[in-house]
């Protein structure tokens, strides 16, 4: 007696096959996942970098990840890398808005290969040899695809560069001039300025130089509190300050030992520690017996109510208060509030600047140093400079204008920008009431090797890690998933990385920014 008919044991069968094919479906197919409901939920691993800034808007659109690209360096490109490998396996992250581009790809080609030790290698090479950048490399080898999108609009970003080259052009007299000018400058600090007041000068000259905002705040404060000057006034100035004082505390042998320990606890339910903070289940009575956990835990919660634009206003605010409150004379006062025109202007002119420095522009122009750069010389540079901010500002709203454009067409969204572009699609976010992180990448040294020097192929402009406000990338992304397979075709049958190298330079050049 037959148990299935002919049909039944088809539709048996079929069953089968489909349930064989679900079950073995790749790793990456399972291990999809959703982002956060709110970027307040993700935490980044310390070896990656740190989550500068976080900010839940009121709109339900989705939220964007922005990530710092403030140094042409290997070693930073590679944790850029990281960070974009990280976000795009556990959060599914999968489009990247990328600076000098108005395309967009995936790498499809060189994607789908196989992670063999060619593969590597050359990727290797090109990233340690700047032809391609921690987005490009993070490409090659994500979990899922990622594609990165160009958001520049070629006119404007052409209009840009052209003003950037004139400004580069003079860039050495520029830096050999502005140090002579600080020699003099020490002179005068030391002659006019009473020791309480030399004393703060030197944390704002290092301040604006690298932007270290801990450091400056925690020496700052003990200046304020010796001189009794109301915080009231700087909310987020004290809140930072809490920040960091907690930060402080987190003794790093006691906490990965402690993180040891919970991750043992929960191991049944959550596969990291980073997990197990973003369940938002460690709350001060859980974490009794883990004091630097609970330390880390409400740094957290403080960091989140950290506005970076709005602390850099009150810093700005806070220094006038206290040149007022320190100094002696008249005289004194509107010196040091010189200086920190300077400082901004400075910024300016190395190409450092952020939006807000372009705002002591005119002071700077007005003030008592405006004689010591009279020069012709001079005057053709600040008018280079001022061509390029002007056309800097009009390229980054077009530029905020595609991310937000994009944003509106998908729910997660990376963009990976220097910091003078950060500032301003910082500023258009919270406009919009756009939620968002802004993540600053582990800053590492320079993990070039040595016998890779000779062969780098250097850009006749500064590295991008000193104009951060324009980078000017020389090989085209679009050109790359090509140039990839064939660099790897000749480095298989060479074993030559430097033929390999030649070759990607012949094939993934840019002869223009926008080169398609």
């Amino acid at each position: 007696m037959k148990i299935f008919s002919a049909h039944h044991r088809r539709v048996f069968l079929q069953i089968v096959a489909i349930l064989w094919m679900i079950c073995t479906l790749p790793a990456s197919v399972w291990a999809q996942k959703i982002l956060p409901d709110s970027p307040r939920n993700l935490v980044l691993p310390d070896s990656l970098g740190e989550i500068s800034e976080r900010y839940t808007g009121d709109q339900d659109e989705g939220w964007i990840i922005l990530i710092r690209n403030g140094s042409s360096e290997p070693g930073v490109q590679e944790n850029i890398a990281a960070v974009i490998d990280y976000l795009n396996e556990r959060y599914g992250l999968n489009r990247v808005m990328i600076e000098g581009e108005s395309g967009q790809t995936s790498l499809p080609e060189s994607w789908g290969l196989p992670n063999i030790r060619e593969k590597n290698m050359l990727a290797r090479f090109l990233l340690e040899s700047r032809r391609i950048d921690g987005s490009v490399y993070a490409s090659l080898f994500s979990h899922t695809p990622v594609f990165l999108t160009g958001a520049e609009d070629p006119a404007m970003y052409t209009r840009a560069k052209e003003a950037l080259n004139q400004l580069t052009s003079r860039f050495d007299f520029i830096r050999s001039s502005l140090s002579a000018f600080e020699d003099q400058l020490a002179y005068k600090k030391k002659e006019q300025l009473n020791p309480d007041l030399y004393a703060l000068d030197s944390a704002l000259d290092i301040f604006y130089d690298n932007q270290e905002t801990e450091d400056f705040l925690i020496k700052l404060s003990r200046t304020f509190e010796t001189y009794q000057i109301d915080m009231d006034g700087f909310p987020q100035w004290v809140l930072a300050q809490k920040a960091y004082g907690l930060k402080n505390e987190i003794k790093k042998p006691n906490f990965q030992s402690e993180i040891k320990r919970l991750e043992k606890a929960y191991k049944k339910r959550f596969s990291s520690f980073e997990e197990i903070v973003e369940s938002g289940e460690l709350t001060e009575k859980r974490l009794e017996h883990y004091p630097h956990v609970w330390r880390y835990v409400q740094w957290l919660e403080l960091k989140n109510q950290i506005q970076l634009q709005q602390l850099q206003s009150e810093i700005n605010t806070a220094m006038q208060q206290m040149i007022q409150k320190l100094s002696r004379t008249p005289s004194e006062e509107a010196f040091s509030k010189a200086l920190i025109d300077y400082y901004h202007v400075r910024r300016m002119l190395l190409l450092k600047a952020v939006p807000e420095d372009l705002s002591y522009w005119e002071s700077f122009q007005q003030g008592p140093f405006s004689r010591d750069f009279n020069a012709d010389d001079w005057t053709v540079i600040f008018t280079s400079c001022d061509d390029f901010y002007s056309a800097g500002r009009k390229r980054s709203l077009r530029f905020v204008e595609s991310v937000l454009k994009r944003h509106s067409q998908t729910d997660s969204l990376g963009v990976l920008a220097g910091s003078f572009l950060s500032n301003q699609i910082l500023t258009a976010l919270r406009q919009k009431g756009i939620s968002y992180l802004y993540i600053t990448p582990a800053q590492v040294e320079n993990k070039t090797q040595p016998d890779l020097l000779p062969y780098e192929k250097k850009s006749n402009v500064i590295p991008a890690e000193d104009h951060p406000v324009l980078p000017e990338p020389r090989y085209s992304v679009k050109k790359t998933d090509r140039a990839f397979i064939e660099s790897l075709r000749i480095l298989i049958r060479t074993r030559s990385l430097y033929a390999a190298g030649d070759h990607f330079d012949q094939t993934a050049a840019a002869r223009s920014p926008m080169d398609p």
